[in-house]
This record gives structure tokens, sequence and C-alpha cells, in this order.
């Protein structure tokens, strides 16, 4: 094969591989996906604590529902990727919605003063508002429990 058949085959293939990477990083899940709301029946926040949920709120209302997901489509896709269910941290929250056919658990947490959105063996988020102070202003007080809870019982 001379010269000018061997670029004219490398030109088009490194035009593909430069296209893949940049709708990658550009375009593909740079927004979170989360269900529709009118899809989650509940959606709980369970403070883990060494590997033990502890606290466990849930959200009833529909408009607080809409706001909690408004706050995770709210964030921007890091180069990080989980490697597990949840995160290996000593504290974090376990976010689960309850949906009709199943529950979604999902985990954030709080590293250098930002928060971040975990979907198991998936890429992770970086929130753009405190998700913590959120749920504090949401969660009624009839919707805090205290629980003691291994957390590999929550994935039951």
């Amino acid at each position: 094969m001379d010269k000018k058949k061997k670029w004219l085959f490398l030109i088009p293939a490194l035009v593909l591989v430069l296209t893949y990477f940049f709708v990658d990083k550009y375009f593909i899940h740079r927004q979170v996906q989360v269900p529709g709301v009118e899809d989650i029946r509940t959606i709980s926040f369970v403070k883990v604590i060494h590997k033990r949920g502890v606290e466990k709120r849930t959200l009833h209302k529909k408009s607080h529902r809409i706001k909690v997901l408004h706050a995770l489509q709210d964030s921007t896709k890091t180069k990080k990727y989980s490697t597990s269910n949840y995160p290996d941290k000593e504290n974090f929250t376990l976010l689960l919605m309850e949906l009709e056919d199943g529950t979604i658990h999902h985990s954030i947490y709080e590293e250098d003063n930002h928060f971040y959105y975990e979907r198991p063996f998936e890429v992770i988020y970086k929130l753009n508002s405190d998700i913590y102070s959120l749920i504090d202003r949401l969660t009624e007080e009839d919707d805090i429990e205290n629980i003691s809870t291994d957390i590999d019982h929550l994935f039951e």
C-alpha cells in the first residue's frame, strides 16, 4: 500500500475516534438523567455512618420531589466513576427513589466542600448546590425516622 492510500485510511479513522471522544465528553450524559417526578412515589434519604443507616428522611410531596430532582439535574459530569454500590466514605447519604416497580439506590456525599451525586458503577456528578440544606428545608418533622440498620439491608 502506498503512502497516499495509508493516509486516506488513517484520516477517516482519526476523525471517527476524535468525534467519539468529543460527543462523549460534551453531549452524552452531560446532565444527570433522573426518573420523571410522576414515576416516583417517594424520595428517601438515609444518613449512613460507618456502613449503618442511622436516620431516614422521606419526602412525600410532589413539589418537594421536584425540587430534589432539579437539584440533582443541576450538576456537572466529573471524570470520576463509581466502582461499587455506594461510596467508599465513612459518612454519606443513600438516596432511595421508590418507583412503582422497585427502588433506585444512589448516593450523595460531601468532599472538600463540594457535593457529589453517585450512581452505582456510573459516572459521578458534582452538584452545584448544597443538597443537604435543601433536604433539611424540605423534610417535615413527622417524616424523620431514627433507624439502626446495616447498609446491606437497605439494598434488599
